[in-house]
């Protein structure tokens, strides 16, 4: 039977079957790759050549990493803050000193001119 678009609904059913044995056609061609890999060589495929559990792997981190970033950057943010408040007197204090260095240098250069121009 056509439905009104002009497509057989058995079709689109066969189109999904079709994803599945394919599907699990895939699953048979690692598992007999798999098998035949630890036949051969008497251990799992190492995590190079396994394609699989390298996208697992790969899957499995980045959820990681998406549950600890905020936490992370939460925490960075916070010590960078408290390295900025503690940091702040000893800025204070540097820049008064470095004023009072300039002060008095202006008033040594000061004297200077003054002594000059009594001359």
């Amino acid at each position: 039977m056509h439905s009104k678009s002009g497509v057989d609904n058995n079709s689109a059913s066969m189109d999904i079957a079709v994803c599945d044995m394919e599907k699990g056609a895939q699953e048979m061609k690692y598992r007999q790759w798999k098998k035949n890999y630890k036949k051969k060589h008497g251990v799992n495929p190492p995590l190079e050549l396994d394609k699989r559990k390298q996208r697992r792997l790969a899957r499995k981190m980045a959820r990681q990493i998406n549950k600890t970033l905020p936490t992370a950057a939460e925490t960075l943010t916070a010590a960078i803050n408290s390295w900025v408040q503690s940091i702040k007197p000893a800025l204070a204090t540097l820049c008064e000193n470095v004023a009072a260095a300039f002060s008095n240098m202006a008033a040594g250069l000061r004297e200077e001119s003054e002594a000059v121009e009594n001359d």
